[in-house]
């Protein structure tokens, strides 16, 4: 009965699989699990059929048997599947080490490996919230995708920067005050600044630092000792400033700065900037970029807004070729300043205390939207450069098919996840979420709090569905209370907690409730009251 279960575990499409990985094993190396008492009594004739063996333990279990190198993986499997002294036989497959960098401050950078551990503010996180990168590092680690950072500038003399900085061969080895590339600046070796638009500048040297921490996200030098590692351990970064030293620039400085950083042939805008003006001027650039190849890569903004609703640019002028990122804190929430938008808002990304390089070869943790972006940039770039015949739009397509899906995120970005770097790498799209409450029976429920509610407030409410009802999930239409004090509780039919909610947030559904029945306790302190909540119906599953 072994014998044959062996013989389907070998047999069929796990042959295809052998076929195709590459490097997966040693050709021609099987390593057998010997039946107990064979291994010195089966026949002459089967120990001809193994070939050279080398035992691998002293017990005799286990031993390396040598096949002709030529012969097909499936035939070979098969033929020593089949010998009677044999219990179980696989190939040699090849362990690597999984690639890790040696920078001192890299277990900081939650963002790239979540382990649980906490955050630079001590805030503890949760395993597994983090872009997913570590395996994608066992493959490649650096891209020729040129990047560019459109901010504040670079300190492209940082330790960690200066390695992967683009230098513009042509005006750095040309004729000082001459154009030496024809493309209208003059001695640009290290970037442009457009903060003076009567003036530009051939030096997009950063004196805020907002641009050499979203940089330094993207691409810190890895596997150097020192500090923390970015995305890509080896990329080129193309510094382009259009902020100034207070983490302002106009309208002007920014039309010059994207049409600038195509000129020089960036394929990934990373943009952590953005304003409530409107600007058809703007707005045509960006779209521009479309069909020029380039993925534009921009912040949602840190207004605790809803950009289904409110409106911040260049964010939400929703061109073909753009990514906006909302930000989230290392337990995988929505982070409490982030904007995000069902409807406008594309993914997420790690966005809270992101540790990163700063101005004079510094290092500290910042939280924003503007460190969401960089994320999504580094990893559009890595992949970029692995996929060079990927379309822009085939390219974001790509990263937002293939999104870690949270349950955080269903009603607050497009995707109803995070970045997913060995997703996307991979090419392996997001798998649909069965407990997702957005794709189960709705059925009307209204429940409301009192608007507003009173001071030191308490009360219970029962919530029976039909007895047919196995799961289910409130839908919120609005919710609205003072986070922390104000909150309401629901538990199961059990006693158990199942959620406590609190804070404001429009059209999202509860935790799942097991069964269908569910107790609601709602109370406030003593200070400020608020709008309170609208339940209007519930997804049920049956």
């Amino acid at each position: 009965m072994k014998r044959i279960l062996l013989i389907l575990a070998v047999s069929g499409a796990f042959f295809s699989q052998i076929a195709q990985a590459q490097n997966n094993y040693i050709p021609g190396q099987y390593v057998v699990k010997w039946r107990k008492g064979y291994l010195k009594t089966f026949s002459h004739f089967e120990k001809n059929q193994l070939g050279v063996i080398k035992n691998l333990d002293e017990q005799e279990n286990y031993s390396l048997v040598y096949r002709p190198a030529p012969e097909l993986v499936s035939h070979s499997l098969k033929s020593l599947a089949a010998l009677s002294a044999v219990e179980l036989v696989e190939p040699n497959y090849i362990y690597k080490i999984n690639k890790f960098p040696n920078d001192a401050q890299f277990s900081n950078s939650w963002g790239l490996i979540n382990s649980g551990q906490a955050d630079s503010k001590g805030n503890k996180g949760q395993a597994g919230i983090d872009i997913n990168i570590q395996n994608v590092w066992d493959k490649v680690t650096e891209t020729d995708i040129l990047v560019a950072v459109i901010d504040t500038g670079v300190d492209y003399r940082h330790p960690e920067l200066k390695d992967n900085i683009f230098v513009n061969q042509k005006e750095e080895t040309g004729v000082k005050g001459v154009d030496d590339d024809g493309n209208g600046y003059i001695d640009d070796v290290y970037g442009m600044d457009f903060t003076d638009m009567k003036n530009p500048k051939a030096n997009a040297l950063d004196d805020h630092g907002h641009g050499s921490h979203c940089s330094g996200i993207i691409g810190a030098k890895g596997d150097n000792l020192v500090g923390t590692t970015g995305v890509n351990w080896n990329i080129k970064i193309l510094p382009v400033r259009f902020l100034d030293a207070e983490g302002s620039g106009s309208l002007a400085g920014a039309v010059a700065a994207i049409d600038y950083a195509v000129k020089m042939g960036a394929k990934v805008l990373s943009n952590s900037w953005g304003g409530t003006t409107n600007s058809a001027i703007l707005q045509e650039m960006v779209e521009s970029t479309a069909n020029k190849g380039v993925l534009f890569v921009v912040a949602a903004g840190n207004e605790t807004a809803d950009l289904n609703k409110s409106k911040v640019y260049p964010a939400s002028y929703q061109t073909p070729n753009m990514i906006s990122v909302a930000a989230i804190t290392n337990k995988g929430k929505l982070a409490s300043f982030s904007n995000y938008g069902s409807q406008t808002v594309d993914l997420a990304a790690p966005g809270e205390n992101i540790y990163s390089t700063l101005l004079n070869g510094k290092y500290d943790s910042w939280s924003g939207t503007s460190m969401a972006t960089p994320f999504v940039s580094g990893i559009a770039a890595l992949i970029w450069g692995q996929n060079p015949g990927l379309t822009n739009l085939e390219l974001k397509n790509r990263i937002m098919t293939t999104v870690k899906l949270l349950p955080t995120l269903r009603t607050k970005v497009i995707s109803k996840g995070m970045v997913d770097a060995q997703a996307a790498f991979e090419n392996i799209p997001s798998q649909i979420d069965s407990n997702d409450p957005s794709g189960w029976a709705q059925e009307e429920y209204r429940l409301s709090s009192d608007h507003p509610y009173s001071k030191k407030s308490k009360w219970e409410k029962e919530i029976q569905l039909a007895s047919e009802v196995t799961q289910f999930a409130l839908y919120f239409e609005k919710f609205d209370t003072e986070v922390k004090y104000d909150k309401l509780s629901i538990y199961d039919s059990a006693g158990h907690l199942v959620q406590v909610i609190d804070g404001n947030f429009e059209k999202d559904y509860s935790g799942v409730v097991t069964g269908n029945y569910a107790k609601l306790v709602f109370e406030s302190d003593d200070s400020v009251e608020k709008y309170g909540f609208d339940i209007t119906a519930v997804a049920v599953k049956k």
